[in-house]
């Protein structure tokens, strides 16, 4: 996983067509591009999100790549791809609120 890479946990359902339905953990490593707004010279862009890595974690079992024609689903799947600009969205507010604390606190002590 290189720097900057995020990871999400999700679910994968498989049903087979002559027998049940799974549930297997799919754990995603994506990118998170934070958006801007437009300028004068150039249009804006929103937020968006790359998966960059997809493994499956079998019941009771360890991470293994995904198989080939994987991949190429999740990778344009809209509402997985909004699901993981939130999940970097409210990370990212997590990291500002925690850093805002550990300021008040510094300032605090600093004052006393």
């Amino acid at each position: 996983m290189a720097f900057g890479d995020r990871t999400f946990r999700t679910t994968f359902a498989l049903s087979l067509a002559d027998g049940g339905e799974h549930e297997l953990d799919l754990v995603l490593t994506y990118r998170f591009a934070p958006g801007y707004p437009d300028s004068r010279d150039e249009p804006g862009q929103p937020d968006s999100a790359e998966i960059v890595g997809a493994r499956i974690v079998p019941p009771g079992g360890v991470e293994v790549d995904v198989p080939a024609w994987l991949p190429p689903l999740i990778e344009t799947d809209e509402g997985l791809l909004a699901a993981l600009v939130e999940d970097a969205r409210a990370y990212d507010a997590g990291e500002r609120d925690d850093a805002a604390d550990r300021r008040w606190d510094e300032d605090r002590l600093s004052a006393a």
